[in-house]
């Protein structure tokens, strides 16, 4: 797994890793093959961008194709870009810089043959409204248009959650 992140810092990342597994019970041979399987490049202030805008049109950039050399050996399963909206040509032509965005994804799974997923905001509205849908990222439809699936994300209080699942949160639980 390469986790290329913009927006929270490798040392949080490894931090929620190891409270990840912690939770698992995982034995410590497989906290090894999760240390060396899960690798994380924080670009955060790096102004690394998978795409670019040419001749008024929204274009993966060479970025993709140095991402695509550095992983040929690591040959990963998954690529997780976070967040979204810091890797591409910003939101002022929004369905057309989600469009170069995915165009940048279907060169990294053709190239590595995994999955890349995008974290993408929800929207503020659609977030107060609990929405579930593909749409309920913020921007354009080109996004939820243009990937295989998408997940949402939503918190649920003890009650929401009780008659979501038919189960009751536990003190100090959350749940999604």
């Amino acid at each position: 797994v390469v986790i290329l992140t913009a927006e929270d810092s490798r040392e949080m990342l490894v931090a929620r890793l190891r409270a990840i597994c912690a939770a698992m019970g995982l034995a410590d041979h497989e906290r090894r093959v999760v240390r060396e399987c899960v690798r994380i490049s924080d670009v955060s202030g790096a102004g690394l961008r998978l795409t670019r805008v040419i001749d008024d049109v929204v274009l993966p950039t060479e970025a993709v194709d140095n991402l695509i050399e550095g992983c040929l050996e690591l040959n990963p399963s998954l690529i997780v870009i976070d967040p979204a909206v810091s890797f591409g040509v910003g939101e002022s032509r929004v369905n057309d810089a989600e469009q170069g965005l995915i165009e940048a994804a279907r060169r990294l799974r053709n190239a590595l043959n995994c999955c890349v997923r995008y974290v993408h905001h929800s929207g503020k509205q659609n977030g107060r409204d609990k929405a579930v849908d593909q749409y309920a990222g913020r921007g354009g439809s080109a996004f939820a248009d243009g990937c295989r699936m998408v997940h949402v994300l939503q918190p649920l209080g003890p009650s929401e959650w009780t008659s979501a699942t038919g189960d009751e949160l536990q003190p100090g639980e959350s749940g999604l």
